[in-house]
């Protein structure tokens, strides 16, 4: 078995990056029906993921992100990546809103999720979408002034082999996302 090598170098990008995450959507994980990734990146959605099978959650504050670290295993050369994204379910002052915001986190604590996350430079990838992603913690906040969080902070987690980047969103696969969001 060869390993691989590195064919070329890279230099500082003349142009700045564009940091931070407009949405995430969630779709639910399905081991037999995972996302593949092509040297193109995905190039075609699991048919799991059809029509209004996915519920998109806009991301306005800056705190929210996707973090990987990456470990590999000196002695078995393998590597783990694990992912946290973190984000913000806000609950307008109405008590119907506190009952429906908190089904719905209890939803996301239950299942285990394949994360689609917008990026703000356009680039959509796919996290957890070979083990699962899951919401292992949930912080509800009442805040304490006006202008602090009243709803809940969730925290989803991933355990991969790979880089979410790797499965970055191209082609049909564009497609596909946009007519798997929810109305």
């Amino acid at each position: 078995m060869d390993c691989e090598v590195l064919t070329k170098g890279r230099n500082k990008p003349c142009k700045s990056s564009i940091s931070g995450i407009r949405a995430i959507s969630l779709g639910v994980y399905d081991p037999m029906n995972r996302i593949v990734t092509t040297s193109a990146g995905v190039v075609a959605l699991s048919t799991k993921f059809g029509a209004g099978t996915l519920a998109r959650f806009t991301v306005k504050n800056t705190t929210s992100k996707y973090l990987e670290n990456a470990t590999k295993g000196a002695d078995t050369n393998g590597k783990n990546i694990k992912g946290t994204a973190t984000f913000n379910l806000a609950i307008p002052p109405d008590v119907a809103e506190h009952i429906a915001v908190t089904k719905m986190v209890d939803t996301i604590m239950d299942r285990e999720w394949v994360v689609f996350i917008e990026y703000k430079d356009g680039a959509i990838v796919a996290a957890g979408s070979q083990n699962g992603a899951e919401c292992l913690l949930v912080d509800g906040d009442t805040g304490a002034t006006a202008n602090d969080l009243n709803g809940y902070t969730l925290t989803i987690t991933t355990d991969e082999y790979d880089f979410s980047r790797k499965y970055a969103l191209s082609g049909a696969a564009l497609t596909d996302y946009a007519a798997a969001l929810m109305a």
